[in-house]
């Protein structure tokens, strides 16, 4: 029984050996010109969301990205945490992967930090 119990332990470390390397393998590496790709892209979002004949399909398309938003209070006066869930969520997460802002351990989950002063926008998203 014991030799069988080490040799089952003996595998044990194997696998685990295995999963380990395969993790590092497994690793995403982001584009180098994905910075400069969102760059781009939020810039023609925000000229897209200025013409009032496309606003209201854009706003339709970012509101099917996001299944909801929680705000909660933050522990300094004046400022509150804003979680986003959603598609949206996970595609900002994955953009701050290296960040200090990191997506929450739900997947789908982002926290945002609004400042004071934070105002809302005021065309309806």
């Amino acid at each position: 029984m014991r030799d069988q119990l080490r040799r089952l332990e003996a595998h044990k470390r194997e696998i685990e050996v295995d999963l380990n390397a395969q993790k590092r393998d497994m690793e995403i590496a982001i584009h180098p010109n994905l910075p400069d790709l969102y760059r781009r892209k939020i810039t023609r979002l925000q000229e897209v969301l200025n013409d009032e004949t496309t606003r209201p399909q854009v706003v339709a398309i970012i509101r099917s990205l996001i299944d909801r938003i929680e705000v909660h209070p933050g522990r300094a006066r004046g400022k509150c945490k804003v979680i986003l869930i959603g598609a949206l969520a996970q595609i900002l997460s994955f953009a701050q992967q290296n960040t200090v802002t990191k997506s929450q351990r739900n997947i789908g989950t982002f926290l945002m930090v609004a400042e004071e002063g934070f105002e809302p926008p005021t065309h309806g998203l």
